[in-house]
Formats: C-alpha cells, sequence, structure tokens
C-alpha cells in the first residue's frame, strides 16, 4: 500500500518580498532596490555574552546572539489553507491523452481550499549559542574546545571544534578542526591583529574546501575588522597589554 494520508490544519505560508520575483512584471527594476533600502519592516535584537577566568590557566565563555524577532509589514503575502484530511493513492498516467499536469491537479491541488491575505506577521530570529573552554598552556598559547547551536531548525544539530590560537608580536594566528551536525569533519584557520583601537580579523572554517571541494557541501569566509574603545578600564593596569609596545 503506497498511499498517503494527509492532513492539513491551520495551514499558513508568509512570505514578504516575493512579489517582487513571482510578479516581475508589474514593478519596475529600481522597485527591489528601494524595498531593500527602506521599507516598513522593523526588527529587534540584542546579544548576550559572558567571560570568566577562575584561574590563570582556565577560561570559560558563553554568548547567546540574534535574541529577537522581525515585523514583517511590507509587500506580505498569507497563502491560507482550510483544514484538509485526504488520502493520495497515486495519479494514473496511462493514456495517449493523458495530460500530466491536469491529473496531478485533480489528484492533490483540488483537494485544498486556499485563500490569500496581507497580514504583517513576524518571525523569530534564529538565535546561534556559542560555549567555550580554554586553557592556556603559557600566556600566549591557548587550548580551546568550542560548542556552536544554531536554532534556524529544529533538528539543526550541534557542532563542535578543537582550537589552538598562539599570539606573536602584534598577531594571533589560529587552526581548529571542527565536527559539524551531519558528521562532516572541517580543518580552519584564523589571523586576528591589533592596530590602536582597530582589530583586524579574517577567518576561514573549511580550508579542506579548496582542495576537494566536490566532497564538502559549504565554507564559511569571513574578514572584518572592531573598533574598540574604553576596554582598558575594565582591566587592572597590571592585566593590560598595549600590542603596539611589543
Amino acid at each position: 500500500d503506497f498511499s498517503w494520508q494527509v492532513q492539513v490544519q491551520n495551514g499558513v505560508v508568509n512570505t514578504a518580498g516575493l512579489d517582487f520575483f513571482t510578479n516581475s512584471d508589474d514593478y519596475e527594476s529600481s522597485d527591489m532596490i528601494s524595498y531593500m533600502m527602506n521599507n516598513k519592516n522593523s526588527s529587534v535584537a540584542f546579544d548576550l555574552g559572558a567571560r570568566y577566568k577562575p584561574f590563570p590557566w582556565l577560561e570559560v565563555e558563553a554568548a547567546v546572539n540574534d535574541i529577537g524577532k522581525i515585523k514583517w509589514a511590507e509587500q506580505v503575502r498569507n497563502y491560507n489553507t482550510a483544514d484538509t484530511d485526504f488520502t493520495f493513492s497515486g495519479i494514473q498516467l496511462r493514456g495517449e491523452d493523458m495530460d500530466t499536469e491536469q491529473a496531478i491537479q485533480d489528484s492533490i491541488a483540488n483537494k485544498f481550499t486556499s485563500n490569500e491575505t496581507q497580514n504583517a506577521f513576524s518571525t523569530t530570529i534564529a538565535k546561534r549559542i556559542y560555549l567555550s573552554a580554554s586553557y592556556y598552556l603559557t600566556p600566549n598559547d591557548r587550548f580551546s574546545v568550542l560548542y556552536f547551536k544554531r536554532n534556524a531548525l529544529s533538528d539543526m544539530q550541534a557542532n563542535y571544534a578543537f582550537a589552538y590560537n598562539h599570539r606573536f608580536n602584534k598577531f594571533v594566528v589560529g587552526i581548529l578542526g571542527s565536527l559539524r551536525g551531519n558528521n562532516e569533519f572541517n580543518f580552519g584557520a584564523n589571523l586576528g591583529t591589533n592596530i590602536g583601537p582597530v582589530q583586524f580579523y579574517l577567518a576561514m572554517d573549511n580550508a579542506l574546501v579548496t582542495n576537494r571541494p566536490e566532497q564538502y557541501s559549504k565554507a564559511d569566509f569571513r574578514f572584518g575588522l572592531n573598533l574598540l574603545f574604553g576596554y582598558k578600564k575594565w582591566l587592572k593596569k597590571s592585566d593590560v597589554v598595549d600590542l603596539d609596545d611589543l
């Protein structure tokens, strides 16, 4: 028996901005850019983080990022489906005059009753959770164990990583090995430096993809800068290390 029992209750699909693609002939080429740069959608989000060093050789950190939601109010569409319960036993494809598209519509699509509305809706931002513990072999050599999970989908599994970082002169370099939820092993590297109040960084989580791209699903490469002001006021004078003086 290859039949499927299909049940739908309170079925709703919400979209925002999708109309620019599905009905592109109704818009000018500049309309999408205008929507992306200035629209009535609003959001609020914040991050939480903490670091604790119980011993000179041990440091633990925790962070929860992207805590918030987005309210979609412009270019929204709600596709609502009435409650449905039916059994799908397949479609009949035999016959010279058989219209496959019509057969699928008669057996599946016509079982659903739907309507479209344009009501604002809200979505929760996918939170990111970080946990780490670091062991300092020397003040310049650090080994770390990390845990990362993103709540984008309910069944997304956590990632784990083991990293080593070394500081010399004005630079910090590091390597790491990580295991993703699908048992995919990655090897990455990072580089960072401070120049006055400016911190530059480069990071890649899967350097192996450059050698065997057919075996890996993705690789993330990040670079950027941070501006640091006033952080020395929170530390004891004896604990402050100015990288410009090294």
